[in-house]
């Protein structure tokens, strides 16, 4: 009776948490602690379910990257693009690119809120509509979400769940990994985009931006240090096999000395334009912290009720064969990943497909991969499923742009239906030749 009665009460609060009626990290809480006085879990299970591992990478990495914003990064890439072009379209679409990137290292929402308020800016400056660069630059910053083990929580929970090391995301046994199968995929959905987009634009373009990219000598100096610090977790985060410490202590230890660091420099009045600490812990998302926590125990709860187990078993017969397997899981991921936030989701399929490999003895690392992949593509399709679309769409009405349902999602559907394809095609070659 508790296993009928933990399924649904999970179903509940994951619908709730997906729908947001209220705080979804509230309503996480509350299913928690429901599971713990129905019986179905005990406090210290509940404790035990949590992966510390990746909350530890997630607050070490948005600490760094906190730094690094607070250094005018963003600032300073539009600097080095603006050096070496004159069309309009080319900056733009540099920034676009350059979401994509720096979202492999930051939290996507963070990279929204600052590449998004730089292109609207632009658009209003030369009295373009803003919403489509705007709406690619929201869709860049979810885009390259899981090609590296930094920027995303799905990324680390392949490292947690399935054991995926970070140079996995580069080569995977001796095929392309995660990084670069995004990669070709995002190339193509730019190289479609920049031949649609026409803007005309024949002033001077370092006079109309000049405001933009203003950095200050005290910030160069500031970014050039979190660099150096970033350059260095990174490397040791590569190394961590070797060095058998876990990522989540080489990350938030690694974000700690680098804290330490400038706050000594900031006393000292070497980097005065520098936030305090207190602020730089201000900034942090800390409801997503608490989200992720409840997630994992949730998900824990209905593990120890054995829905888990039957899920992989009934998946088993489709997933002993990859031509069959491949397609089915990754267009059954697309799609619910469309309509629902997909963190719970993969969460689930990846524990399932970890069960299905201890006791059918399955190579389910295809799968792994293929919903990773299909789930992030896919939940650029609707604002539902994506925070990052919807930051998007409150940053462009932020601004006094009218935006109807049709036009906002005529481009987000349109976009992931073609990556998702496009992303197929390579997934499938990639583990079939």
């Amino acid at each position: 009776m508790l296993e009928l009665i933990a399924l649904i009460l999970f179903l509940i609060i994951i619908g709730l948490m997906i729908w947001g009626p209220i705080e979804r990290s509230v309503i996480g809480g509350f299913g928690v602690v429901l599971m713990i006085l129905l019986g179905i879990i005990t406090p210290l299970e509940a404790f035990e379910f949590v992966d510390w591992n990746i909350l530890a990478i997630l607050v070490g990495l948005w600490i760094v990257s906190s730094y690094l914003i607070a250094a005018k990064m963003p600032e300073t890439l539009i600097a080095a693009v603006l050096k070496r072009t004159k069309s309009l379209k080319a900056v733009l679409f540099a920034l676009i690119f350059s979401a994509g990137m720096v979202t492999m290292f930051v939290d996507n929402v963070l990279v929204v809120l600052l590449f998004c308020p730089i292109v609207i800016t632009i658009c209003k400056t030369i009295k373009v509509d803003p919403l489509l660069p705007t709406v690619l630059t929201g869709l860049a910053a979810n885009f390259m979400g899981v090609g590296l083990m930094l920027g995303d929580i799905t990324p680390q929970m392949l490292h947690t769940i399935a054991g995926a090391e970070f140079m996995d995301f580069v080569i995977f046994n001796g095929r392309p990994g995660s990084f670069f199968v995004l990669l070709m995929t995002f190339l193509i959905m730019l190289s479609i985009y920049y031949k649609r987009v026409r803007f005309e634009y024949k002033g001077d373009m370092s006079s109309l931006l000049s405001s933009i990219v203003e950095v200050s000598e005290d910030a160069k100096k500031a970014l050039k240090i979190s660099i150096l610090f970033f350059v260095g977790i990174i490397v040791l985060m590569s190394l961590r096999k070797f060095l058998g410490v876990p990522l989540g202590a080489i990350a938030f230890s690694g974000a700690l000395v680098m804290a330490l660091f400038m706050e000594t420099l900031r006393k000292l009045g070497k980097l005065k334009e520098t936030p305090p600490f207190s602020e730089v812990l201000c900034g942090l998302e800390w409801r997503a912290v608490f989200y992720y926590a409840f997630l994992f125990v949730l998900v824990g709860s209905i593990e120890k009720a054995g829905h888990i187990s039957a899920l992989a078993a009934s998946l088993q017969p489709y997933l002993s064969n990859i031509y069959v397997g491949l397609p089915m899981l990754y267009w059954v991921s697309a799609g619910v990943a469309s309509i629902v936030q997909f963190d719970a989701y993969n969460l689930t399929m990846f524990r399932t497909l970890k069960d299905l490999a201890l006791t059918q003895g399955l190579d389910v690392w295809p799968y792994y991969w293929s919903v990773a992949w299909a789930a992030t593509l896919a939940s650029e399709a609707t604002i539902v499923s994506a925070p990052a679309l919807y930051v998007t769409w409150t940053l462009i009405e932020k601004e006094g742009y009218k935006i109807s349902t049709k036009a906002f999602h005529s481009i987000t559907v349109r976009f992931a239906i073609t990556s998702l394809i496009f992303n197929f095609i390579i997934t499938f070659l990639v583990f079939t030749l």
